[in-house]
Formats: C-alpha cells, structure tokens, sequence
C-alpha cells in the first residue's frame, strides 16, 4: 500500500466502487468538517487501500489503518473488513524495546499505530 505509484485522493476505485482513502474519528465515523476544524481534536485516523486509478492488474486486497494520536489514550471503532480478513496491529511507537505490539483498539497517549489486513486461513 505505502509503494504505490499514484497518490490516494478519497476517490472510489473502479473494480469496486470503494474509496481509496478514508480519514476517520475514533468512533470509526468519517471525519466532517467541524472535526478538522476542531483544535482540540486529538486523534485522527487514515485508512488507506489501492489507489483509484490503478490498472486492474495493480488491484490489491490491502489496507492500512494509521492512528495518529497527540492526545490521552483511546479506544478506537476498526473499520470493518470482508469475511477471512482482520486487523493485526503492526507498527505500535508506544511499545518499547520493539517487543510485540499490543493487541486490541486502546491507542496509548502520544502514539502512532499502524494496523494491516490479513487474510485468515479457514480450517
């Protein structure tokens, strides 16, 4: 998702009408106007998929969740992903010595935390 050619503009995606970028409060809801006016707005969350735009042979199941957050900890509201997929949290800077990110939605207070999509294997 990060390599991609083309730069993500919240525009929906041919193959699947889905927008490729979607910015969002911590109650999982869209950003409004009022929250980016908002200063005292703490959080702030981008989900980012395959570019719209992208040649059919580019189309790619992935995203990412980055969590950006200046303010006290918070649980957040995951977006929802298909069926066989969840989040993993990959990236976690509240996280000393790089041991394993915690599990779960908290953000810690002054973090950022990255999650990806993965696939589950059915049994």
């Amino acid at each position: 998702i990060l390599s991609q050619s083309r730069f993500l503009h919240s525009r929906q995606r041919r193959y699947d009408g889905e927008s490729d970028l979607f910015w969002r409060r911590a109650d999982g809801s869209s950003m409004q106007q009022s929250d980016w006016d908002d200063n005292t707005t703490g959080i702030i969350i981008a989900e980012l998929r395959t570019a719209a735009g992208s040649p059919e042979y580019v189309h790619r199941e992935g995203a990412m969740l980055i969590v950006l957050n200046s303010g006290p900890e918070v649980d957040i509201m995951v977006p929802t992903l298909p069926g066989g997929q969840h989040w993993v949290r990959s990236f976690d800077t509240s996280v000393e010595n790089s041991g394993e990110p915690e599990s779960g939605t908290l953000i810690k207070a002054d973090s950022v935390v990255v999650f990806c999509n993965e696939h589950v294997e059915e049994n």
